[in-house]
């Protein structure tokens, strides 16, 4: 019986990820005709139904950051750069190697994301400036998937990002092991809303490097 309820879980499983296979299959092809619209209404509901039902595994991982990646590129070719540019970020933080894919065949979405690899932004500063730090104004607590939590364990998170001059978060990126990248996404989804007085050098406000650890529930 317990083999039988174990191979049921499987199946179900594998006909779960192969109907969030198909709609990512069917959100490339909205994206490379540019109907971005369509894709990112796809995007978006591979999300939200990953998010509630998977929290581990590197497969799991891999397709949830394709729809993260997809996301991106359905935003760049609305031509809300600063929104796929995070969601980019996001993507490779939650599988690296999303990164280094082929997106020539996604054409000037692709090429956007193509041309701004995820990797830690330089920031320049003048030299002995007086600077004063970047604050935190305003918080959005993190909305963890709740259907499937049932035995949780704390694990920290730490996420390095700039504060940029307009007081928000950008280019985010996980340090270290994510031992459940979907939850991991969630806290990046939390940070997006965030609100900050930038920091400044000598009065002048500028962008900053910020680290910050997250008390963080995955599945034991």
């Amino acid at each position: 019986m317990k083999r039988l309820a174990a191979a049921l879980v499987l199946c179900i499983a594998a006909s779960a990820a192969q109907k969030f296979v198909d709609m990512l299959a069917d959100s490339g092809d909205f994206i490379k005709a540019g109907k971005y619209a369509e894709a990112l209404k796809l995007d978006e509901t591979v999300i939200a139904q990953m998010g509630e039902h998977y929290v581990s595994g590197d497969a799991t991982a891999q397709l949830f950051a394709i729809a993260v990646a997809h996301k991106a590129l359905a935003l760049a070719g609305m031509g809300n750069e600063d929104e796929a540019l995070w969601y980019w970020y996001a993507a490779a933080s939650v599988y690296p190697a999303v990164a280094r894919s082929d997106m020539s065949a996604f054409g000037a979405a692709g090429k956007f994301l193509a041309e701004h690899p995820p990797k830690p932004p330089e920031i320049r500063v003048p030299k002995d400036a007086q600077i004063v730090p970047a604050t935190i104004v305003k918080k959005v607590e993190t909305k963890y998937p709740t259907r499937t939590l049932q035995t949780l364990v704390e694990t920290p998170v730490v996420v390095e990002f700039v504060v940029g001059r307009d007081g928000r978060a950008h280019a985010p990126r996980i340090v270290g092991d994510i031992p459940a990248p979907i939850l991991a996404f969630a806290t990046l989804e939390a940070l997006h809303q965030w609100q900050f007085v930038p920091a400044t050098a000598n009065g002048q406000p500028v962008d900053a490097k910020y680290e910050m650890t997250f008390g963080f529930k995955v599945l034991h």
